[in-house]
């Protein structure tokens, strides 16, 4: 879909191998995301993953929600995301490393 349209969304989830991830979603009339260094990430029994706060008791996202012509803002927790749900809409890419380990590099 187009940014802004009913029926649009967007996932952008990078999980790194430290525990730490990035996080942004954006549907329709709201969006969140992951604050810089802020979050990580764990897999919960039952299919789920979740993102938290690096820092208890800060939080470690932000969500915006627009209502009529005003923008809420509202400081999260943690987000819950299904790891199903995440496997069928989603596609993978591999890190430019993975495919080229060293890019431009002719070995002697």
């Amino acid at each position: 879909g187009v940014a802004g349209r009913p029926g649009f969304s967007l996932l952008e989830l990078v999980l790194h191998v430290d525990g730490t991830c990035e996080y942004k979603e954006e549907q329709h009339t709201s969006s969140a995301k992951a604050l810089p260094d802020a979050a990580t990430f764990k897999i919960l029994g039952g299919g789920t993953l979740l993102l938290q706060t690096r820092r208890s008791g800060k939080p470690g996202f932000r969500l915006q929600e627009r209502r009529g012509n005003r923008t809420v803002q509202r400081a999260v927790q943690q987000v819950e995301l299904s790891i199903r749900v995440l496997l069928q809409k989603c596609s993978f890419e591999p890190f430019q490393q993975q495919e080229e380990p060293f890019p431009g590099h002719t070995p002697l």
